[in-house]
């Protein structure tokens, strides 16, 4: 005997069910079999184009959608969906028009008006998309979606005060939704509320679900600023912070440095004279300090002397066993990826020279065949790690064939890192195409510097909000009209990329953009390859190149950015003539350069490096820089321990030990632009108090484009563009 059929009611009646449990799958086949039953039941159309909408399949779900209006056009719901499909398929005024319809059909349908208004202000239609929203409020004033758009329509507006409102009582509504958060603390932020937008920032983070915007965010406050008191509360949400992927813990070294200090300030061990005791058994096993000794270069003098002696005192007392001694080993595994980020920048002495030269004869005359790395050798090699790279021993190899799994889970991460990586790195340069020859006498100099110390490290890229480069630079300069051409596909030339860093975060910001980043240091360059590959970032492509033979490489680019770089040629202006010979002819040009009255404490420095007769060798970058840390509170010679290129070697020896640099003063970037045909768009800066005070100096010139004026902004403040003078310009009859 045949099974009884089941009838159509009673097929929808199970698609329902399934569709209600969320098994999509089931509801969809269930759905259509309905539909073969009675192709224009208009429920099970419904209701199937909700399942493909949910999928992202919007033409599909449109068209069942039309079959169920063309058989009940007087239900709402099916006008109201049609315009959610229509919408994500793109069509919006289609869209809006299906809306339209639902509300005449139900002047009261809530959803209706608040769809309405999302998609009027997609279409940029700010005024009509109001009003909408307000119409929904009025209906439901608990309204989750219309709070939430009406609050972006504000905002967009630069009503503030209404977005914060709306943001706050959507809050109320969903109090875990980390986007609410996020966009009421950027809101804060813009109105100067900045402990108000740390805390919803930090609300954000709490939910779990925060996008990279709001860590960049929160980043970006918490570097304007320095915790008053030590809190635990902040100490966790910093853990937080770093335990993040895919954001730039930068931002928050400073901050998070100094609340380390406030956690320790009533502490001998930390503060009177420096514990190597305290090193060990208190400082090494704080959770934070591992966080920032792992993920950063500290960049603190105190905190460097402290973590020099504690680092003594392992080398020389030893460890009991790679799972107890002294301190536990991760601890002792942060510390040594400290001294790899900061590539061994630290000083040394002679009875730790001895000790390191018996170190390194034990690992390099072990016999890797007899099996996985014993207990007794791998704290060895821990020890080592402190010290120097573990891809610079002999039996590097050898080393790197040990499996992975055989490590102790405290040294993972350092043979990762200190081995494996730059063995990749080292394969990696092989690959690098070469376009041109390197003959000017300055720039094989300068390479030569940058093979021995690959600039800038790093560990993780520069997030910013992303877009088109026509969106961002119009929003950045008020007073600059993008050209149209930066809309759409840009290709982006970046000269002088050195490890990767900006062609990287750039190629992961600028929407629709390849990028081309030249370097004359291959083997920075291999570090920024090995980096793209981890980060996936494929639209971004390495060829070793000199700044001065950028006519080998082929066409032009809508954009050209040389950061860093043309201070260390032999001529600023004619490097900035090669650039202009691939720069698209509306195309824009970003620049930066050494300011001469920021630099002057670098200046100093660079005096008496060479009246010391000191090199760049890096025994030599160590003598200096313990003299620094050493000399008296109040000397001079202090002064550049503010800057952060100061602790680590690569660093320290672009900032101080450069074969070759010249700094520049505004009035000489006038003058050079004015010579080339080139109009000044604006500067860019992290530090928005630069553009703060131009606006208090100069409250009509909204367009802050006057260098004149920039001037008059650097002589109140010479320390004003302690980084560089980072700024954009286009040519005079671009556009």
């Amino acid at each position: 005997m045949n099974p009884p059929v089941a009838t159509p009611g009673e097929l929808f009646e199970s698609a329902l069910a399934s569709h209600r449990a969320g098994d999509l799958e089931s509801a969809g086949r269930l759905y259509r079999q309905v539909l073969d039953l009675h192709p224009e039941q208009p429920d099970a159309l419904n209701l199937l184009a909700a399942i493909d909408m949910e999928c992202e399949h919007y033409a599909s779900a449109a068209d069942l959608l039309r079959r169920a209006i063309a058989v009940s056009g007087s239900v709402p719901q099916y006008h109201c969906n049609l315009g959610n499909a229509l919408q994500g398929a793109g069509g919006l005024p289609a869209a809006a028009a299906a809306y339209r319809r639902a509300i005449e059909l139900q002047p009261d349908y809530v959803d209706a008006h608040s769809s309405l208004g999302f998609t009027l202000a997609r279409m940029g239609e700010a005024s009509a998309a109001v009003a909408c929203l307000d119409a929904a409020l009025a209906i439901d004033p608990d309204h989750f979606f219309a709070l939430n758009n009406l609050g972006d329509v504000l905002s967009e507006r630069g009503d503030l005060d209404g977005a914060a409102d709306l943001y706050r009582r959507a809050i109320g509504i969903a109090p875990n939704v980390a986007e609410l958060h996020t966009k009421l603390g950027v809101v804060l932020r813009e109105q100067g509320r900045l402990p108000e937008a740390v805390e919803s920032l930090l609300a954000a983070i709490d939910t779990g679900d925060a996008e990279a915007i709001a860590y960049w965010t929160l980043g970006s406050l918490l570097r304007r600023s320095l915790p008053a008191a030590y809190d635990p509360e902040l100490e966790r949400h910093l853990l937080g912070f770093f335990a993040a992927t895919g954001v730039d813990h930068v931002d928050v070294v400073e901050f998070a440095t100094e609340l380390v200090k406030l956690k320790y300030a009533e502490d001998d061990g930390f503060t009177a004279r420096p514990d190597p005791e305290f090193v060990v058994h208190t400082l090494l096993r704080d959770p934070l300090v591992q966080a920032l000794l792992i993920h950063s270069v500290v960049g603190d003098a105190h905190l460097e002397i402290l973590l020099t002696r504690g680092r003594r005192r392992l080398l020389l007392d030893g460890i009991d066993g790679i799972g107890g001694g002294q301190a536990p080993v991760g601890a002792i595994s942060a510390l040594a990826l400290q001294c790899l980020n900061n590539e061994y920048v630290y000083s040394l002495e002679e009875d730790e020279r001895a000790r390191l030269v018996a170190l390194k004869s034990a690992i390099e005359s072990h016999d890797f065949r007899e099996g996985e790395p014993d207990a007794e050798l791998q704290r060895t090699i821990l020890l080592f790690s402190m010290y120097e790279p573990l891809a610079g021993l002999s039996c590097a190899a050898r080393l790197a064939a040990v499996p992975r799994t055989a490590w102790h889970e405290a040294l993972a991460s350092v043979v990762r890192r200190g081995l494996h990586e730059p063995l990749q790195e080292a394969m990696l340069a092989a690959e690098i195409p070469a376009a041109g020859r390197l003959e000017d006498p300055v720039s094989r100099a300068v390479k030569a510097q940058y093979e021995d110390n690959p600039y800038p490290r790093w560990m993780t890229p520069a997030y910013r909000p992303p877009g088109n480069l026509h969106g961002i630079l119009a929003g950045t300069f008020p007073g600059f009209a993008p050209p149209d051409i930066l809309r759409g596909p840009v290709r982006v030339l970046v000269v002088g990329c050195g490890t990767g860093h900006h062609p990287i975060s750039i190629a992961m910001r600028y929407d629709n953009a390849e990028v081309v980043a030249t370097d004359i240091s291959r083997r920075s360059l291999a570090y920024g390859m090995r980096m793209a590959r981890e980060l996936n970032v494929g639209n971004v492509r390495f060829v070793e190149n000199d700044l001065l033979n950028l006519a080998a490489l082929d066409g032009e680019f809508h954009a050209v950015e040389c950061v860093g770089v043309l201070h260390h040629t032999r001529s600023i202006e004619i490097g900035l003539r090669g650039l202009l010979e691939k720069l698209h002819a509306d195309g824009v040009l970003k620049i930066g350069l050494y300011s001469a009255s920021a630099r002057e404490p670098v200046a100093d420095a660079r005096e008496r490096i060479e009246a010391l007769g000191l090199t760049g060798e890096g025994d030599d970058i160590r003598r200096f820089r313990q003299a620094t840390l050493e000399a008296a509170e109040g000397d001079p010679r202090r002064r550049i321990l503010e800057y952060g290129d100061f602790y680590s070697m690569s660093n320290c020896r672009d900032l101080l030990f450069h074969v070759h640099e010249q700094n520049v003063t505004i009035a000489a970037i006038r003058e050079l632009l004015r010579g080339l045909g080139l109009r000044f768009i604006g500067f860019e800066s992290a530090d928005p108090t630069l553009a703060e005070e131009y606006g208090r100096l100069f409250p009509e010139d909204r367009g802050m484009d006057d260098l004149s004026r920039w001037e008059i902004v650097e002589e109140e403040d010479p320390g004003a563009f302690a980084g560089l003078y980072q700024f954009w310009c286009t040519r005079e009859a671009a556009g």
